[in-house]
């Protein structure tokens, strides 16, 4: 079982120095003589010229950035080195006020956006933008015992794990999320303090799906998106061999499950293998301990259980730690060979499932080499049967250890704990 710590989500922001003026360029951009040359406003009956918004030249087809330059005090810029061809130009609000992004003309996609061709040695001009101010989302984020927050992270996310834009809370607890195109959003707040408190939806709800919509309009304020935290609990613990004087173990994954299996958050353990998982909203927990997919140790719930099902739950309070949730992994076994052809030539791309042959669960799995050769890991001590299956559609026939053709006539294969089994070849026929 392959578990990670948990990682929060970047912020979505965008880091200019105003005034900036310099232009980037990929040598590839940087090698004609061409320029593309224009100027952005605001989209005010009275458009005003603004500043250190950034021009990009982008490849056409692929979207792939090639060189960018800022807008001047007057709003004039000019893309320099540019060889004859087609290209898009994007832009972007480098002076971080919450102008949206566009592309010329006035698109909001690369797809959708007007090509641009430079002939060569040529001045494209009048590559001109009109910048639409999106709207804000502001608020304040306190402790649930009123107290402000800082460095709190503000996320106004369009869809499930899709962020817009987002926004750090400042000294006061205050934060303002800019540039946002018209429409609805949830709003996640979530600690980037690394100080516990558990993350939540606008209005104080624990989940995407029954967060609060927001309403957002271009150029307008949505305000008093507040939100009042709660500090998590913790559940930590020793994860250690299962020798008779036990040694700690250092890069093992540890996560904190839903009872019904999903994660929630984790950590990986230090070398002297105690580990913490905070940040816990109140709740019970099933704890799974594991090597990290590396296939060393076998994989076990809390408390030395084999199954989500049967693992003892893990309770926890608010800023509380709950101690003392261990585990003693057991050295696992493996499973090794080489597939080749009916004529001994070594196949990569074959997919090798380690099957649990009571329930035909795929228990692991593992694929070939170039030279034909695998090894599955992380097994339990126990007998399996040894599915080979063409995972690269080259048109070899599936078959089971050792040359059967169905689960049930297949050769088991035993496997003792810290043992590899090995020379579990097989020969494919092509259909």
């Amino acid at each position: 079982m392959s578990m990670a710590p948990i990682i929060k989500r970047p912020l979505v922001v965008v880091v200019a120095s105003a005034g900036c003026l310099l232009s980037l360029a990929s040598p590839a951009a940087a090698s004609g003589t061409g320029a593309i040359t224009g100027t952005v406003t605001n989209n005010a009956a009275s458009p005003a010229a603004l500043a250190n918004i950034c021009a990009e030249l982008d490849n056409a087809t692929t979207g792939s950035f090639l060189q960018s330059v800022a807008t001047d005090a007057s709003g004039h810029y000019t893309l320099l080195g540019v060889g004859s061809g087609s290209y898009k130009v994007k832009f972007t609000d480098c002076s971080q006020k919450g102008y949206l992004t566009q592309y010329y003309k006035n698109a909001a996609s690369l797809a959708a956006a007007s090509s641009v061709v430079v002939p060569a040695g040529g001045t494209t001009t009048g590559i001109d933008a009109k910048m639409v101010l999106g709207g804000k989302i502001t608020g304040t984020v306190k402790s649930h015992a009123g107290t402000a927050l800082a460095n709190m992270c503000v996320a106004a996310d369009s869809g499930p794990g899709a962020v817009t834009a987002s926004a750090y809370t400042n000294s006061s607890g205050g934060y303002v999320v800019r540039g946002l195109p018209t429409g609805s959003y949830k709003v996640d707040f979530y600690d980037c303090a690394d100080t516990d408190y558990v993350e939540q939806y606008y209005s104080n709800q624990v989940s995407y799906g029954s967060g609060n919509p927001v309403s957002v309009t271009n150029g307008n304020v949505t305000a008093s998106i507040d939100a009042s935290l709660f500090l998590g609990g913790k559940i930590a613990g020793t994860v250690t061999n299962n020798a008779a004087s036990p040694a700690p173990l250092g890069g093992m994954c540890v996560s904190a499950m839903t009872t019904s299996g999903s994660f929630v958050a984790g950590t990986t353990t230090p070398a002297n293998g105690q580990y913490s998982i905070r940040g816990l909203p109140v709740a019970s927990y099933k704890v799974v301990f594991g090597d990290c997919g590396k296939g060393g140790y076998v994989s076990q719930y809390y408390n030395n259980k084999a199954t989500l099902a049967n693992a003892n739950p893990v309770s926890v309070a608010k800023a509380t730690t709950t101690t003392d949730v261990n585990a003693k992994l057991v050295p696992a076994g493996k499973i090794s060979g080489t597939v080749t052809n009916n004529a001994a030539a070594p196949l990569g791309k074959i997919c090798v499932d380690a099957i649990d042959p009571g329930t035909g669960t795929v228990i692991s799995n593992a694929n070939t080499n170039s030279s034909g050769q695998y090894a599955i890991g992380g097994l339990a001590a126990g007998t399996y049967t040894i599915e080979f299956i063409d995972c690269g559609g080259a048109g070899y026939v599936a078959e089971y250890y050792k040359n059967q053709s169905t689960l049930a006539a297949a050769n088991p294969v035993s496997v003792s704990s810290g043992v590899t089994s090995t020379a579990i070849n097989a020969k494919l026929a092509h259909s």
